[in-house]
């Protein structure tokens, strides 16, 4: 079902007042999806597959427990998301990375669309200005559990929910009195403290985070803070929790090195070809969520949010190297009620709305180097100017019906609003700021006329769990996703483009899954076939464009297996095909049928965790990354890798102990990401060498 659009020219635009406030009431899962994992259950040795959603996404969602999140004590969410079966991050420089989830790794301006980021069930990016790298914001390192879903989930989540979501749950303010100190220093020069406390009389809780890593790469490295408090109220029927969260970078960015295999080169792999590029971000975040528990046994949830961010960083990927200045800032609001009509038929209700302010500056301040073509048409000064206002709206609702003691049914429809109004504060067309023409027929860089888009899009899901038993269950689930265009690819174009009329990308998906818990096995096995049509592409005119169609198919085993009382083993293996189907544009009519690149066949992380007694325990995992194409046109690959961690853990006391990583054990020499540019030709991020971690914890 293809979205409906609607957009105009504004020749004139008179002012008018914006006010932030609104009021905004939001479907999603409140707080967690997963609100049955206590704190405790969350620090149980395996990892959740399986989570009971009370309310009505009730399927199967992939978990990673504290326990997990604790051995790993990652600075990298890439460290993180090898547990999830069918993820694959390509990790940059710092704590930039490029995702994907049952697809490709997305690459492209509004390409982080596709994947939508939450903590505690409310996104971190307004809809329509997401960023790439924006899981750093996130707290994941001291995080209860993080929540994956996996497939398109915009019936309950909205627009960005279309390959999957990923939340991330922080802790509950407990009863009693609690302080833990956690110190990591590795042998590449990264020191971390952390600190979480509880105070019970005060029902707060609170956490730090300080990270500085001085980079195994030349001139490379970032300083990281974050902050995040939480506020426990009840009264009667009705709790409160409010949390805030701040969070500030500041790096040094190390970019791609160039030449066939070049990061298996001693002499290259370690050095930064861009020693000045650069990333400072901060953002800010307030929610409170209210739920009220009804006396006939019906729920209410609003959750009201407030949200900031701030980010600058040059672009040296880029001729010339811009630099680009965003800003957004958001109010919400999360509202649902959930009815339970009787013993067998529950039902959902949400809706809700968002409004968006939000700039963007995009500026150059040296000449640009290279051919006389790129010195005459990427000129120095501003390129790009301009801010949007954005409201968002959804309605949505989900019912469970448990229609035998084995068979139950989950149905859910969604609607969604997404307005942009765009306002261009330079010259519009592609001159330089000062509205003089660039040689060779133009400017690089178009700016639209001032305007307003509008997307509506409705989604749906339907899904069967069947229980075989009381350990295992088969279940289906079909869905339709989407995401609508980003500000980025509707008001940055470049050459003759002077608009960008584009239209919602969607997704179609298939899921069937069996699933088994038993006291020593918790076991899921899935496969998965979606098809995707209006992919927003750059073609060889350099337009924006809804350009292509594509096919996903893949099966999935996510295994953690008790074997002794002192044994465990865990896997978590993927192998999928991502095609293209075809191309509405000469530059993709001929790919259909390719392989889509930065797409490996197979991806395995398995490994073993010992428990030697009491005291000492060793885990020791390995990562398998198949080879895969880094064009279109299938004519460029990388091998792949296979990587070892060792770990081991002494526990001194209940509140103390030492642990000792070793990353990369046999010192393979690995791309974490390769590339294939027309310009550059072959290039890397390279991988770490190895490296050696201490971790300190101690609670008092």
């Amino acid at each position: 079902m293809s979205a409906i659009k609607t957009s105009k020219i504004i020749s004139m635009r008179l002012p008018k007042p914006v006010s932030l406030i609104s009021l905004i009431v939001c479907t999603s899962v409140p707080f967690s999806v997963a609100a049955a994992v206590s704190e405790q259950d969350s620090s149980s040795a395996m990892e959740r597959i399986v989570v009971d959603n009370k309310n009505g996404a009730d399927t199967l969602i992939s978990t990673l427990n504290k326990q997990t999140l604790n051995d790993i004590n990652a600075e990298h969410i890439e460290q993180v998301m090898v547990r999830i079966s069918g993820s694959d991050i390509h990790r940059g420089s710092g704590v930039e990375y490029l995702p994907s989830l049952r697809s490709p790794v997305l690459t492209g301006a509004g390409a982080c669309g596709s994947l939508l980021t939450l903590v505690d069930s409310v996104p971190i990016r307004a809809a329509g200005f997401c960023n790439i790298n924006e899981l750093f914001e996130t707290p994941f390192n001291q995080a209860s559990y993080i929540e994956v879903f996996k497939g398109p989930w915009s019936s309950v989540f909205g627009s960005n929910a279309q390959n999957g979501v990923i939340n991330v749950i922080t802790p509950e303010v407990l009863d009693d009195d609690m302080l833990e100190v956690r110190t990591s220093i590795s042998s590449e020069e990264l020191y971390r403290a952390s600190f979480d406390g509880n105070s019970a009389k005060s029902n707060i809780r609170s956490q730090l985070s300080l990270t500085d890593d001085k980079g195994w790469r030349d001139d490379s490295g970032f300083e990281q803070q974050q902050f995040q408090l939480k506020h426990q109220h009840d009264a009667a029927n009705t709790s409160y929790t409010t949390s805030i969260s701040a969070s500030h970078l500041a790096q040094q960015t190390a970019g791609y090195i160039v030449g066939k295999d070049a990061y298996k080169d001693d002499d290259i792999n370690e050095s930064n070809p861009n020693p000045e590029a650069y990333r400072d971000a901060y953002s800010l975040r307030a929610s409170m969520h209210i739920e009220q528990q009804m006396q006939n046994g019906d729920q209410l949830s609003i959750t009201p949010y407030l949200r900031h961010a701030d980010m600058e960083f040059l672009m040296h990927f880029l001729p010339g190297q811009p630099v680009e200045k965003n800003r957004q800032q958001s109010v919400g609001l999360k509202a649902q009620y959930h009815l339970r009509q009787t013993a067998a038929l529950q039902w959902l209700f949400g809706i809700d709305s968002e409004f968006t302010q939000a700039s963007l500056l995009q500026f150059q301040e040296q000449p640009t180097q290279g051919s006389k073509f790129l010195q005459e048409t990427i000129p120095v000064g501003k390129q790009y100017d301009y801010e949007v206002n954005a409201r968002y709206g959804g309605a949505f609702v989900r019912g469970v019906w448990q229609h035998t003691d084995k068979l139950s049914w989950q149905f859910g429809a969604r609607i969604d609003y997404q307005h942009y109004d765009y306002d261009n504060l330079m010259i519009s067309g592609r001159t330089d700021e000062n509205g003089e023409p660039c040689g060779f027929g133009g400017c690089r860089y178009s700016r639209p006329q001032s305007r307003e888009d509008s997307f509506n899009n409705p989604s749906y899901q339907l899904g069967a769990q069947y229980q075989i038993d009381n350990q295992s269950q088969l279940y289906v689930n079909a869905g339709h996703g989407f995401r609508a265009p980003q500000a980025t690819e509707l008001y940055r174009l470049q050459r003759d483009q002077q608009s960008a009329d584009l239209d919602s990308e969607q997704t179609d998906s298939i899921e069937l899954g069996y699933t088994m818990i038993t006291p020593s096995i918790n076991l899921k096995l899935a496969g998965y076939y979606s098809e995707k049509e209006d992919i927003i592409i750059r073609d060889s005119d350099s337009f924006n464009v809804n350009g292509a169609g594509s096919r996903h198919k893949g099966l999935e085993l996510d295994l953690n297996w008790q074997i002794t009382s002192w044994l465990r083993y865990f896997q978590h293996s993927s192998y999928s095909r991502h095609t293209y189907t075809h191309g509405n544009s000469d530059q993709f009519a001929d790919i259909a049928g390719n392989d889509m690149d930065s797409a490996p066949k197979q991806l395995h992380t398995a490994g073993l965790a010992w428990q030697v007694n009491d005291q000492l325990s060793s885990q020791i995992q390995y990562r398998f990354v198949d080879q895969y194409y880094t064009d279109a046109e299938n004519e460029h690959r990388y091998d792949g890798h296979q990587l070892f961690d060792l770990s081991g853990k002494y526990q001194f006391s209940p509140e103390f102990n030492l642990q000792l990583r070793v990353a990369n054990l046999l010192g393979e020499q690995y791309a974490a990401r390769a590339d294939f540019s027309g310009f550059a030709g072959e290039r890397y991020f390279p991988g770490q060498q190895r490296r050696v971690y201490l971790d300190l914890r101690y609670q008092f």
